[in-house]
């Protein structure tokens, strides 16, 4: 590592993973973010998504640093919800040891959802995530990888996905207004 690497930098993980120090199971990459396959995932197809440079916490992100790495997210989220055939992705991002953040370089989760197994539970007002990490091989994790990037870069994107969805809502509103 060169000047201008902190200790911090030198240890982190997630940094070797971009150096190509560490094995990944790569599912995107530009300039600016990658998404890799998380080695301890909540459920299969579980993706991260993190920054190229080393910033610990959103608060840390240059508002284009912050554009870059949130831009793919549709995109990865409706390839992985393709590629698992998931009913919902839910995306989320832990910031700061109190909010139960191990790896202090900044990640967003992106984790598929079945409709019968949901991560999130609702008791009346008491609300639970149920997030329970287990292992993955790495035979597993590229195979996982290799469908949602199969799913990234098919025919039917995002802005086409929109006009589906936009057609669908308004035969929805018509078929509505009729049976008012």
């Amino acid at each position: 590592m060169g000047e201008g690497v902190s200790t911090r930098q030198r240890h982190c993980v997630f940094c070797a993973i971009v150096a190509g120090r560490v094995p990944a199971s790569i599912v995107y990459r530009d300039r600016a973010t990658l998404a890799f396959m998380d080695v301890n995932p909540v459920r299969p197809g579980h993706v991260l998504v993190i920054p190229t440079a080393h910033r610990a916490q959103i608060w840390d992100l240059a508002e284009a640093e912050s554009a870059a790495v949130y831009r793919p997210l549709p995109g990865l989220a409706l390839a992985l919800k393709a590629a698992m055939a998931a009913d919902a992705v839910t995306i989320f991002s832990l910031n700061g040891k109190a909010a139960g953040q191990t790896v202090f370089h900044l990640h967003v989760h992106l984790v598929p959802v079945h409709a019968g197994d949901p991560l999130l539970r609702r008791r009346g007002r008491r609300v639970t995530f149920r997030l329970v990490q287990g292992r993955a091989s790495r035979a597993r994790l590229d195979a996982l990888a290799g469908r949602i990037r199969a799913c990234l870069f098919q025919p039917l994107t995002l802005a086409a996905h929109r006009d589906k969805f936009a057609s669908g809502l308004r035969r929805s509103r018509r078929r509505g207004a009729r049976g008012a």
